[in-house]
């Protein structure tokens, strides 16, 4: 063979291969465009059993108030209920504590259409986080982490360093304690993980300062 029939053999051996990267790179795409629609098609017809009361075979019971829910939607989206499901198989209903009407209206919300609640004005962020890591839902308690952290000040700094002390979030009560040492700069660094320490001090000193 000689050297230019041996260029043309590299030549066309080449073609071929960028030929069949490139049909494999559309098809790549197509798959990640089908799975996108098909994920797009799934979270609508998720959101219509919200208002659906068909088939909902589960309740949810907060003080007077209940929720009739569907089960299998609920334990995909909250490990602590699908833990309650597992080891209490002929339940119909679970009473949840410490959770607020109103919050877990927003948590029904989110599990059914995953859509987080950005333009609510009214919404406690501090009952949301803690409901969110209540019922361990990852997405909404990163998302309520984030409104409390950026909405940190000094009326309201001691309360968030017991909240990220209580759902050991470090980088809440790190930004808290921050806060606080503005006015009461010697604090020692070990009383963040003392929040009840430094909310029993400014309670009995802190008008004094």
């Amino acid at each position: 063979m000689t050297a230019s029939e041996d260029n043309l053999t590299k030549d066309l051996q080449f073609l071929k291969q960028s030929e069949m990267s490139s049909k494999i790179s559309m098809q790549l795409e197509k798959s990640k465009h089908l799975q996108t629609f098909k994920q797009s098609s799934l979270n609508l017809e998720i959101k219509t059993f919200l208002q659906n009361q068909n088939f909902k075979d589960f309740r949810i019971q907060i003080d007077d108030c209940e929720f009739q829910v569907h089960k299998f939607i609920l334990a995909a989206r909250s490990p602590t209920i699908a833990d309650f499901m597992l080891q209490n198989s002929n339940a119909d209903f679970l009473i949840l504590d410490d959770i607020s009407v109103g919050i877990f209206e927003k948590i029904l919300t989110f599990i059914y259409t995953d859509e987080l609640p950005l333009d609510d004005k009214d919404i406690n962020y501090l009952q949301l986080f803690a409901a969110a890591n209540q019922l361990d839902i990852a997405e909404l308690k990163k998302f309520a982490a984030s409104k409390i952290m950026d909405n940190i000040d000094q009326q309201n700094a001691v309360e968030i360093l017991m909240l990220g002390n209580k759902h050991k979030h470090y980088e809440m009560k790190q930004k808290a304690f921050e806060e606080i040492k503005k006015s009461y700069p010697e604090f020692p660094p070990i009383w963040m993980d003392k929040p009840k320490k430094v909310k029993d001090f400014i309670e009995v000193f802190g008008e004094y300062y």
